[in-house]
């Protein structure tokens, strides 16, 4: 089992939770769900620190200008390569709930390493299909090298995992949903890297754990 520590930055509008100025609560409830969902995993995921920045400019367009990220993040990144800072940001210019950058992305841009989270995501939140905190679980995954289940849609080796049936992007928690009926599987509804929603993205499967757990090993310098 390894411990590994979370720095979340709150980037807000201004001091009210409609504009982005999440509770510590939220954020505990958030902690708790990455906690239960990893559980399976190895991994625990400890708060190291929360910081609080009431900027307009980053609260808007973090996720769409570059400059203003790499301004955003410079600024606030704390700790190592072994340590998840999480930004939560509006995500006013898309439709992203989430976006996470890749373990073989740090060596290159170190800075820039973490993960942007929409403010209505976390448990709680108003954000559709999307308010019980499972998209930081998904995003924590991208960041320790997980794929999504409908990478490469239905190639074999779509997201280099062996037990998630290839599968093409899907949104909803449709238990017959088989997008790739030539192959073997029905839809991996249920895994946190697949696009289903909260209600029902629940596991892990033991193929992911391995992949998860060697690129942490190898790219982040986490010793199981």
């Amino acid at each position: 089992m390894v411990d590994l520590k979370v720095y979340f930055h709150v980037i807000a509008k201004n001091k009210t939770e409609s504009g982005g100025y999440l509770s510590k609560v939220r954020i505990q409830e958030q902690m708790k769900v990455l906690n239960d969902s990893f559980s399976e995993t190895g991994i625990t995921w400890s708060l190291a620190n929360t910081t609080y920045t009431v900027n307009p400019e980053w609260f808007l367009y973090a996720d769409y200008d570059i400059g203003v990220e790499k301004a955003m993040k410079s600024k606030l990144r704390q700790g190592g390569v072994a340590d998840l800072n999480v930004y939560s940001v509006s995500f006013e210019t898309s439709e992203l709930s989430g976006f996470a950058t890749f373990p073989w992305l740090y060596k290159a841009r170190p800075l820039l390493d973490g993960v942007l989270l929409r403010y209505t995501v976390l448990p709680g939140g108003t954000r559709r299909s999307r308010g019980l905190g499972k998209t930081l679980v998904h995003e924590a995954g991208h960041w320790g090298g997980l794929l999504h289940t409908f990478e490469g849609g239905c190639d074999l080796d779509g997201d280099k995992v062996r037990d998630t049936p290839p599968t093409l992007e899907t949104t909803d928690c449709n238990v017959d949903s088989d997008t790739c009926p030539q192959l073997r599987g029905k839809d991996p509804i249920y895994n946190y890297m697949s696009y289903s929603n909260d209600f029902c993205r629940t596991e892990f499967t033991l193929g992911q754990i391995h992949l998860l757990r060697s690129t942490l090993s190898r790219l982040r310098n986490i010793q199981f």
